[in-house]
């Protein structure tokens, strides 16, 4: 084996195992397992590619978290509407006159 080759490849070694670390800290600032070393290990580049397209687990929780608060904020909000006398309208218990017919709310 020729002395430049195994600085080559022992170059190659040390930019994957680089790429390595920043494969796995890109995998789990998005929610992934350490594991992901592995692919910029061997892909090098395009393992960090790969990690760097993954989809964020974290983000789509917290996503997912706050549709639901505002899903049950709206059910909650909805038993505080009022029904004009008048049309049947609902209206929004802020609202001091129907947003319809201009009716007054009923006083409570």
């Amino acid at each position: 084996m020729n002395v430049n080759a195994g600085y080559f490849w022992g170059g190659v070694a040390i930019v994957n195992t680089l790429i390595g670390i920043l494969c796995m800290g890109v995998a789990q600032e998005k929610g992934y397992s350490a594991g992901h070393f592995m692919y910029g290990l061997l892909l090098g580049i395009f393992g960090l590619l790969y990690c760097v397209g993954l989809p964020d687990k974290i983000l789509r929780e917290s996503i997912e978290a706050l549709v639901a608060n505002q899903s049950s904020s709206n059910k909650s909000e909805k038993s505080q509407q009022w029904k004009c006398q008048k049309c049947g309208s609902l209206n929004d218990s802020s609202y001091m006159f129907c947003s319809r017919c201009g009716t007054r709310a009923p006083s409570e």
